[in-house]
C-alpha cells in the first residue's frame, strides 16, 4: 500500500521540480518579458499544485483528504486565470497584452473572491475510500461551478493558442509549434479530468497522477521548444480566417456532446445535459465562425448559450 500511495507522490515531486527550473530558466534569459512572467508564474502554479497534489498522498483520514484538495483545487483555479492570459498575450503585441492584463486581473480576483467565500462549500456529501490511497470527494454547488470554471477556460486557452499557430508562418512557426504542444496537452488533460468531475459531482484522487504525468511530457516540449529558441517574444498577426473551423472547437465540441449523451443514457441526467449542451455550443460557435455570423447563427447561438446557463443553474442548485 506505501508503495501504491509514493508512486504518485513521486511523479508529482518530479513534475513540479522540472516546472521549476523551466521557470527559472525563462526568466534568467529575459526578467523583463510580460509574456516570460506570465509564463514562469504559470509553471510556478503547475509546480505548487503538484506539491499539494503529492502531499495529499500522504492523508489518511477523510478531514485531511479533503483539506488538500481544497487546496488543489484553488490551485487549478489560479493556473486557468493565469494561462489564459497567457493565451491572450503570447504571439500579440499591443492591445491584446492589455487585455492579457486586465483578463489576468479580472479573472484572479474572481477567482479569489470566489474561494475566500465559497472555501468551506467546495465539497458535500460522503467521502469514500475507493481503493489503497485513492479517495472518492462529492462536490458541493461551488465546486461543481469551480470545475465548469476550469473547463471552459481550458477549452478557451486551446482556442486562442490555436488561433496563434493558425495565425503564423514560417519561422515564427517553428518557434511557437513545440510550445503551443505542450500547453495544449496539459490543458486537454484538464478537459477530461474536468469533464469527469462534473459527470459525476464528485473527484476521484486516483486521477491525480495523468496531471503529473502530463506536466512532465509538457516540461519536455517545453525544454524542446527553449532549445531552438531563447525566447517567447514573437509577434503574430491575427488573422480572422485563421479561426475557421477551428480545431479546437470541433474536438471539444465533441467531445462533451460524447460524454453529455452518454450521461443522458446513464442516471446523471443534469450533469450529462449541461455537457452536451457544452458540445453544441462550441460547436455551433465554429459554424458561427466559418460562416461569417450570419442572423441564423447568432439566433441559434443565442438560443443553445440560454439553455446551458438554465442547464447549469439548476444543476448547481
Amino acid at each position: 500500500m506505501t508503495m501504491l500511495i509514493l508512486a504518485p507522490a513521486v511523479l508529482s515531486f518530479v513534475a513540479a521540480y522540472f516546472s521549476f527550473i523551466i521557470a527559472a530558466a525563462l526568466l534568467f534569459r529575459d526578467r523583463r518579458s510580460y509574456v516570460h512572467w506570465l509564463f514562469a508564474i504559470g509553471m510556478i502554479l503547475f509546480a505548487g499544485e503538484e506539491i499539494l497534489r503529492a502531499l495529499s498522498y500522504g492523508a489518511v483520514l477523510p478531514e485531511d483528504v479533503i483539506s488538500w484538495q481544497k487546496r488543489v483545487m484553488a490551485s487549478s483555479a489560479l493556473i486557468s486565470a493565469v494561462w489564459v492570459a497567457f493565451s491572450l498575450g503570447y504571439g500579440r503585441v499591443g492591445s491584446h497584452t492589455f487585455l492579457g492584463k486586465w483578463t489576468l486581473l479580472g479573472l484572479t480576483g474572481s477567482s479569489v473572491t470566489f474561494l475566500g467565500i465559497f472555501r468551506k462549500t467546495l465539497f458535500a456529501g460522503p467521502v469514500f475510500l475507493r481503493d489503497a490511497g485513492r479517495w472518492s470527494i462529492s462536490l458541493g454547488s461551488p465546486g461543481r461551478a469551480l470545475q465548469l470554471f476550469v473547463l471552459v477556460a481550458a477549452v478557451v486557452i486551446l482556442f486562442n493558442l490555436e488561433r496563434t499557430v493558425r495565425s503564423s508562418t514560417g519561422r515564427i512557426r517553428w518557434q511557437v509549434k513545440f510550445m503551443v504542444l505542450g500547453i495544449a496537452g496539459l490543458f486537454a488533460v484538464r478537459i477530461y479530468l474536468a469533464s469527469q468531475s462534473l459527470l459525476f459531482s464528485a473527484i476521484d484522487t486516483g486521477l491525480g497522477s495523468i496531471n503529473a504525468v502530463g506536466l512532465i511530457a509538457a516540461n519536455l516540449l517545453f525544454s524542446f521548444s527553449l532549445f531552438r529558441s531563447r525566447s517567447l517574444n514573437v509577434d503574430v498577426y491575427l488573422s480572422r480566417t485563421a479561426i475557421q473551423n477551428s480545431l479546437t472547437l470541433i474536438l471539444a465540441g465533441v467531445y462533451l456532446l460524447f460524454v453529455g449523451v452518454m450521461a443522458r443514457l446513464a442516471p446523471i441526467p443534469r450533469p450529462g445535459r449541461i455537457i452536451a449542451t457544452a458540445g453544441r455550443i462550441c460547436c455551433l460557435s465554429d459554424v458561427h465562425e466559418l460562416h461569417g455570423g450570419t442572423s441564423r447563427d447568432h439566433n441559434r447561438l443565442g438560443q443553445n448559450f440560454l439553455v446551458a446557463v438554465i442547464d447549469a443553474k439548476r444543476m448547481l442548485v
